[in-house]
């Protein structure tokens, strides 16, 4: 994959960014605080290695909302489009995939976490590995 042709923007494209490697990892997060912060049934992050995300933010309108002592999630104060996830122990940081301007078949989510929680009203169709809260073997690989 060539990460170099990465990038997205928030809806009105007062902030974008790039990936400088390609994504580690994308998963389908049902927990109840990214159903609300996003308005869907469940949103879609994809992660990478901190030092691989480059914003640009020329007009200070990206700003921040700590959702729970760990997380603080960021987004655009002029659009509104969610943008980024933060977890303070997570080596990785998350960018909703709906926001990435490139739709490509290899940028697809392999996984669903936090099942117990989602949406009563939604089928999760797929073939995709489920969590009912978060995969054991994330947490060793990407928090510190």
């Amino acid at each position: 994959m060539n990460s170099k042709k990465l990038s997205g923007s928030c809806l009105c494209g007062s902030v974008r960014y790039s990936l400088v490697q390609k994504p580690i990892e994308i998963f389908n997060c049902h927990c109840n605080m990214c159903r609300k912060s996003n308005g869907t049934a469940y949103a879609t992050w994809v992660g990478v290695h901190r030092g691989d995300l480059l914003v640009q933010d020329k007009q200070s309108c990206l700003t921040k909302y700590k959702s729970s002592k760990q997380v603080t999630r960021s987004f655009c104060k002029i659009c509104g489009s969610s943008l980024f996830f933060d977890h303070k122990k997570d080596t990785l940081i998350w960018m909703t995939a709906g926001t990435l301007d490139t739709d490509r078949k290899d940028l697809a989510p392999t996984t669903h976490i936090f099942v117990s929680s989602k949406a009563k009203w939604h089928k999760i169709d797929d073939d995709l590995s489920q969590f009912k809260e978060i995969d054991e073997a994330y947490i060793t690989r990407y928090m510190e």
